[in-house]
């Protein structure tokens, strides 16, 4: 079911986190970003840029309709000090649930 040993590992803890959510009053939600990049990032524009210019970025694999995000690092930081605030006034739209 799962590609990798880390896929099925995060799978694992996204339950224990959202199995504890409730128990003793503690709140929790999954978090999900994907493709981080930032200040200081030297891989991912990198690979991005060296893939564009490649024989290979010229071509579509598959039927072209997958589509991934990228995510500003300081976006991520916001989007958690937004979840603790409304994990902590027991918002009901995040506790519980994952979010991408």
């Amino acid at each position: 079911q799962f590609g990798s040993a880390v896929s099925e590992l995060r799978a694992q803890v996204e339950m224990m986190v959202l199995s504890a959510d409730g128990n003793d009053g503690m709140r929790t939600c999954v978090l999900r970003p994907s493709n981080l990049f930032g200040p200081g990032d030297s891989s991912l524009v990198r690979f991005v840029a060296g893939y564009a210019r490649s024989p290979l970025g010229k071509f579509v694999i598959g039927s072209g309709g997958s589509k991934s995000d990228f995510t500003y690092v300081e976006n991520v930081v916001h989007a958690n000090i937004c979840a603790e605030q409304a994990l902590c006034s027991n918002a009901a739209s995040v506790a519980g649930k994952v979010h991408f």
